[in-house]
């Protein structure tokens, strides 16, 4: 047997009383002689029904895209690509397995379902009148029969019998509009009581539910009557989205029940033993359920580790939101219209709506678990809905997260500290553990949506983690929510808010906005990949600078270092300190272009910066719960966001609006982050300490000292994690060693390489490194290859391609060079290496590395340059002028790898530049095909040459030749062209290549290399 229990409503006299507080401990209650019972919380019927409901329609989804898309896609108007999304009805009715797995999984729902009806019916008995009674009974008719026409069109599909499947779709639909407006009436009712209730989660639910009807009749009138191919896609949108607020609407039911619990009564046998254990329990009083489950899922560990892995999500989310916006204006050479989604992090803006803040704050740990969404990105191929998905994440973590930064009525207070500093601490843990994972999966997010199983993804696991965090966060807050009555004394929130009124007065909220959104983009832009403040401190050959593996060791330790130092508020923020962080970014951005010391000196400087930011963040963070979180919020997230495009803008000039004032100006950007950073430690300094001045109470000094020690023991542990990433990444270097140096000859190619991100938005590191070790390539020259940028997600493809492929690497001119970048690995050791920043009076900075290889004894030179866009005749004059210049002043044999936009022959003037000029050999003038790519050469034998299709990881194609040392004498001879078969063997290119060739890459235009001897 059953009973439902409501604590709350037995201990209320009267309708104006509250009611009373619950004791910490009850005696297990005696059901009957022989009997024993188990209480179960009536809130997991709500979560388990919207659980199994979600996982429905998303696992119909997922299978369909997995078996038979493009089958799914078809209707009677258009197929793929036309339509390229299916409505609810073609996922859950047409095929197996979709079908039949959302039918099983909906039937486990089905119980859960008639419960929550019951559920509802029972929390709704709060002072009827007659009416009020009416209403309840029409209530449960329409769940019923909501819940009985579900498993009508569940089981009957369109196929089966397509009217019955429609009328009970619609008898669903109509019930289901009536159940919800009934049930919400009723519940607002309640609530008028002095009742906690859901209705406004049921009032949003209804409203975005009818708000999507008129688009509904609209593009379904588009597709059935107009017939217009790709309509019915969108219909498909809202379709599902309607899934969404009907299947989210129940989810309200747990705020209504979070203080009843099911009482399961048992029997049990009467042994000697069972009666002694019988006796113990009537005897003895124990903690009810919540004491429980508070001891359990508030427990300091797994809150920690479950916050702190919330955390990694947020900023492996946050981080790849630029990368997979960047591949639309990259296509598009300019703006797009997806850079939008950039500002989906001003959420928490919605939370200055007071329904909206509760609702938020109830269900954090839901939004945590839709926000996963952004992880399973990865799944989807189509990059719009990919970026969607992306966005969405986003938004819904930073809205999530935040939510702890206000109490739940609006009362900003140091009341909040204790829950504020509880999370505020794992956030940044969070940022660590991204960047370990990023050294792990060499400077990628194994979790982005770039990633997937295929180029060494982990998403999988990294979204099982993450619904294990949630659940952790979810049954914490039923634990909390269920252990505490909340009542409000109105005059104890007068005095509240009054107080805070006072405290405002000490510090201004639009400080502490800016302040906040400069350290979010402080953090995202310098400290998300602990490469970054190594290449900003890069150069040539022989003393490039900082290892970008060993250097970001040391910046990880810094931020740990700044994590710890937090703790002493008062050093901090002080104003010496802020002065000490200013002189650290200076130094790193200036001293590295000064002399070789001055690279290790700024290095220096970076780390003083790491200490710098992580140090401020927890106040930076923590102040924002002392002012309106809606302005606040918009404000902070607003200077954030413009910023993030302030550090695209610097490269990007030529492609947007305004670009030219921001042109080269790192140095602006850095300056004034530093300047809106000492307003917030402005502000927070006045705020903390006023704060301390009234005595904030001891649970916020406890808070702050349980979280520093957990966090001591988590650095600790993921320093372990780090030393043990990094000794198996050392162990695992490949050899460097060249492909054939029995046959003395040197492989070298050119291929731009579009910034790492293939045709499909995924990440090419992998199927890079499978081509180039393929065609044995010995020195490559990699172009658009700068990833160091917040829109190009701050990772290194040429560090992978090192350490894979076993090259020398020379990352070119580093970030704040500004330039698209350039990049060159080699077999050979590089002897030394000059950056060059070509003149570029018009368009965008191009970029050239002139290296001095030591290729079997003999000094060669390779220049890999990229020069500027076609529109910018000036440029692309000087550029190549001065690359002719640097290549006919060098004594030694020499290899131009380079992009010039020309076409070949001497009636253009700069390709004629590169050859008179730069006394350089075109490597086959008979190839008139070619438009940006070019190999020259001089003082070499050139053995071969190819050009292979670029497989889809780019548009552009690979560009090689083979060289090799003339002997003593035989300098400058003219090698005549020979069939393949007259070539020694180690001299010839694979043929792999030879036909439809591997993965794509195949020869093209010449079909087959060509040979010379």
């Amino acid at each position: 047997m059953a009973d439902v229990r409501q604590r709350t409503r037995a201990q209320a006299p009267s309708a104006s009383a509250s009611p009373a507080p619950l004791s910490p401990s009850q005696p297990v209650t005696k059901a009957s002689a022989g009997t024993r019972s188990i209480v179960i919380p009536a809130s997991i019927v709500p979560v388990l029904h919207t659980f199994l409901g979600y996982t429905a329609f998303l696992v119909a989804l997922g299978v369909c895209y997995r078996t038979h898309w493009h089958q799914v896609l078809k209707n009677e108007v258009a197929g793929w690509p036309q339509e390229w999304f299916p409505s609810v009805s073609a996922v859950t009715g047409d095929w197996y397995p979709a079908r039949n797995i959302f039918q099983i999984i909906i039937a486990m729902a089905a119980g859960p379902r008639f419960m929550l009806i019951g559920l509802n019916h029972v929390v709704t008995d709060v002072h009827l009148t007659s009416a009020a009674r009416v209403v309840r009974r029409f209530a449960l008719a329409f769940g019923l029969i909501r819940a009985l026409s579900c498993g009508g069109w569940v089981y009957i599909t369109s196929t089966d019998q397509h009217m019955i499947h429609d009328v009970t779709m619609i008898t669903y639909l109509v019930a289901g509009l009536l159940y919800m407006l009934t049930i919400t009436w009723l519940s607002w009712r309640a609530s008028t009581f002095g009742k906690q209730t859901g209705w406004e989660w049921r009032a949003s639910c209804i409203a975005g539910f009818l708000s999507l009807i008129p688009f509904l009749v609209y593009w379904f009138i588009q597709h059935k009557v107009k017939r217009i191919p790709g309509a019915y896609s969108i219909y498909a949108l809202f379709e599902w989205s309607v899934i969404v607020f009907d299947v989210g609407f129940d989810y309200a039911t747990s705020i209504d029940v979070r203080d009843i619990s099911v009482q399961l009564v048992l029997p049990v046998t009467f042994s000697d033993r069972a009666l002694k254990a019988k006796h113990e329990l009537e005897s003895v009083t124990v903690p009810k359920l919540p004491a429980v489950i508070g001891s359990t899922f508030r427990s300091t560990l797994p809150s920690h580790l479950a916050d702190t892995y919330l955390g990694f999500v947020f900023w492996s989310m946050t981080t790849s939101l630029g990368l997979t916006i960047w591949y639309f204006p990259l296509w598009n050479m300019g703006i797009s219209g997806f850079e939008a989604f950039l500002f989906t992090s001003l959420s928490p803006i919605l939370l200055g709506i007071s329904p909206l803040r509760r609702i938020v704050f109830r269900n954090s740990a839901m939004l945590h678990l839709f926000s996963l969404v952004g992880l399973l990105a990865y799944y989807v191929q189509e990059p719009v809905l990919r970026l969607s998905m992306v966005g969405t994440g986003v938004g819904l973590s930073f809205m999530a997260w935040f939510s702890d930064m206000v109490d739940v009525d609006g009362i900003a207070s140091e009341k909040v500290q204790p829950r504020a500093w509880k999370r505020v601490l794992p956030f940044l843990l969070g940022l660590m553990l991204s960047n370990i994972a990023k050294v792990y999966s060499f400077s990628n997010n194994p979790v982005w949506p770039t990633m997937r199983p295929e180029n060494g993804g982990l998403n999988e696991l990294g979204a099982a983690f993450g619904v294990i965090a949630c659940l952790q966060v979810f049954f914490r807050t039923v634990a909390e929510q269920r252990s505490v009555v909340r009542t409000v004394d109105p005059k104890q929130k007068m005095v509240d808010e009054l107080g805070v009124t006072v405290m405002r007065r000490n510090g201004q909220w639009t400080a502490a906005a800016v302040g906040f959104g400069s350290l979010m983009f402080a953090l995202h832009s310098m400290l998300t990949d602990s490469g970054i403040i190594c290449l900003w401190a890069t150069d040539g050959y022989p003393n490039p600078g900082p290892d970008p593996l060993l250097g970001g060791v040391a910046v990880l330790f810094c931020m740990g270092l700044g994590l710890l130092a937090s703790r002493n508020q008062s050093f901090a923020l002080s104003y010496a300190w802020w002065m000490a962080g200013t002189a650290g970014i200076m130094a790193l951005y200036f001293l590295p272009q000064l002399s070789t010391s001055g690279r290790f000196a700024g290095f220096a400087g970076g780390l003083v910066f790491a200490i710098y930011a992580m140090s401020i963040a927890p106040a930076l963070i923590q102040q924002l719960s002392y002012f309106p979180i809606g302005r606040t919020m918009f404000v902070g997230l607003l200077t954030y966001s413009i910023m993030q495009l302030a550090h695209v803008w610097v490269v990007a000039y030529a492609f947007v609006p305004g670009g030219p004032l921001a042109r080269e100006r790192t140095h602006y950007v850095i300056g004034f982050m530093q300047f809106l950073l000492f307003l917030g430690t402005v502000s927070a300094r006045s705020m903390l300490g006023a704060a301390e001045k009234r005595e904030a109470p001891v649970d916020a000094h406890k808070a702050r000292k349980h979280e520093y020690g957990r966090a001591t023991s988590t650095l600790a542990i993921l320093y372990v994690i780090l030393a043990a990433i990094v000794g198996a990444r050392m162990s695992l270097r490949a050899e460097v060693v060249p492909y054939h140096p029995e046959e003395k000859i040197a492989t070298m190619g050119i291929w731009t390489v579009h910034f790492g991100l293939d045709n499909e938005m995924y990440s090419s590191h992998q199927r890079m490194a499978n081509v180039i070790r393929e065609l044995e390539l010995d020195v490559v020259g990699l172009l658009e290859s700068d990833t160091y940028r917040i829109i190009m997600g701050n990772r290194d493809i040429t560090q992978y391609l090192s350490e894979t492929l076993g090259m020398y690497s020379d990352y070119g001119p580093g970030p704040t060079k500004h330039t698209w970048g350039c990049s060159m690995l080699s077999k050979f050791p590089i002897v030394r290496s000059t950056h060059h920043l070509l003149p570029s009076p018009v368009g965008e900075l191009a970029c050239a590395i002139h290296a001095t290889l030591d290729i079997y004894g003999k000094e060669v030179d390779v220049i890999v340059s990229h020069n500027g866009q076609e529109e910018d005749w000036l440029d692309r004059q000087l550029q190549t002028q001065t690359l002719a210049k640097i290549m006919d002043e060098s004594p030694n044999p020499f290899v131009f790898l380079g992009y010039v936009v020309t076409s070949p022959g001497f009636h253009n003037e700069l390709y004629r530049t590169l050859s008179k000029k730069g006394r350089m050999n075109d490597v086959d003038s008979s190839d008139w095909d070619r438009w940006c790519q070019y190999i020259f050469y001089r003082g070499l034998d050139r053995i071969a040459y190819a050009r292979v299709s670029h497989g889809g990881i780019t548009d552009t194609e690979i560009q090689t030749a083979k060289f090799a040392i003339p002997e003593p004498g035989k300098e400058g001879r003219e090698l005549q062209r020979t069939w393949d078969y007259a070539v020694p063997e180690g001299r010839r290119y694979p043929n792999l290549f030879l036909g439809a060739g591997v993965r794509n890459h195949q020869y093209h235009v010449f079909n087959e290399p060509k040979y010379w001897d």
